[in-house]
């Protein structure tokens, strides 16, 4: 007898798959599931297209009212907007125009303290030449959120209405004239640079070259102060450093001093104290200056012996005082066989006069630097009597 063979594997068959999936499909739970899922998917759907739709009137209203603002910017400042401490939102050109007569004010009387490493000095913005750009002011103050793009506008318009926005100050000083203050504040520093001079030499006069020295770095200052009052005007104080420097002065500035000392030695100078009366002629005047440049103007003046030697010769005519005195005096007597009598009587004393006033030197200088010579009349001082 034959072997017999095992029946060969047969594979599963798919059917009860297909008759299982046709089971879930026929399970009643199905088609309420699907419903559910769809009906939150709208749900969703119309809540993000209504907050889109708000999202997009929110912007639209923003925009229109950026636009009305910004037309309006033509006539009115932004609102909410501070220079400084001052509020100068919603404001016509004229009424501007008035806050900024206001604000200049208050920065001439601005308390500005420059402090050296070893001194210091108050000063105001007048005393520096400190001044606003009016017209740069006028326009940024103008077209403050109304420039950019719509997304700009809109975000300007937003913190105009919350919190509103702060414009820097343009402002500009007289650097010359910080200098000038700075170096007087260190009149007195024992390596300060020298300054250039004129002195007659021959036939001409010559210019006689300074020395540098440690002064106070006035450029630097100058910026910084600037950039503190952009913030408005109130109280500062500035460090100031001092820096190796040599002549502060431009070829051009003593040029004006050679014509300066050129014209005040031209004509003879006459200088009178009471009776007295001293002439300097041309020809010894242009020995008997210094000139310099003295802060703003071109300085010339007696040199100090020259106006010692002045002083001298007019002092001699000066009246000292007298004292009061005691006098006895013989008064006869009525009767003849008498002998006479003495009476004592006080002679009061009298004021002197002497040469000069503490301002004579000014007088001076004023005349050698006047368009018209005219005799320099200097007071005399009242000496009072010691009895």
């Amino acid at each position: 007898m034959a072997p017999s063979l095992p029946e060969p594997a047969t594979e599963p068959s798919a059917e009860p798959a297909a008759e299982s999936s046709a089971e879930l499909s026929a399970d009643p739970s199905a088609p309420v599931s699907t419903a559910a899922s769809s009906r939150s998917r709208l749900r969703r759907r119309r809540v993000i297209r209504r907050i889109g739709t708000a999202l997009l009137v929110v912007v639209t209203l923003l925009a229109a009212a950026a636009a009305v603002d910004a037309r309006s910017g033509r006539k009115l400042t932004q609102r909410g907007l501070m220079i400084g401490d001052m509020s100068v939102g919603r404001m016509d050109r004229d009424s501007f125009d008035l806050f900024l007569d206001t604000l200049q004010g208050r920065y001439d009387s601005t308390a500005i303290t420059t402090k050296l490493p070893d001194r210091s000095t108050t000063l105001t913005g007048a005393d520096i030449g400190l001044t606003v750009d009016r017209e740069r002011l006028t326009q940024n103050a103008f077209a403050a959120g109304r420039t950019g793009n719509t997304a700009d506008r809109i975000t300007s318009y937003v913190r105009s209405i919350s919190r509103g926005s702060t414009l820097a100050v343009p402002i500009a000083l007289d650097q010359d004239r910080l200098r000038v203050a700075l170096r007087k504040l260190d009149a007195d520093f024992g390596d300060r640079p020298s300054d250039p001079s004129l002195r007659f030499v021959g036939d001409q006069w010559t210019i006689e070259p300074g020395n540098p020295g440690q002064a106070p770095d006035a450029a630097r200052a100058a910026t910084d102060i600037a950039q503190r009052l952009q913030r408005g005007p109130s109280p500062v104080t500035i460090p100031v450093e001092r820096v190796t420097t040599a002549s502060n002065y431009r070829d051009e500035e003593l040029q004006s001093l050679i014509m300066a000392a050129t014209k005040a030695t031209d004509a003879p100078l006459v200088i009178e104290a009471g009776a007295s009366t001293v002439t300097i002629q041309p020809a010894q005047l242009r020995r008997s200056v210094d000139a310099r440049v003295d802060g703003f103007d071109v300085a010339v003046r007696l040199t100090d012996e020259a106006l010692g030697s002045v002083l001298t010769q007019l002092g001699s005519a000066d009246r000292p005082p007298v004292d009061a005195q005691l006098v006895a005096d013989t008064v006869p007597a009525d009767d003849p066989d008498s002998e006479p009598t003495l009476a004592v009587r006080i002679v009061p004393s009298q004021p002197g006069s002497q040469c000069c006033a503490k301002e004579s030197a000014r007088r001076i200088e004023d005349a050698l630097t006047a368009k018209d010579r005219k005799p320099v009349t200097l007071e005399t001082v009242s000496v009072e009597a010691a009895v």
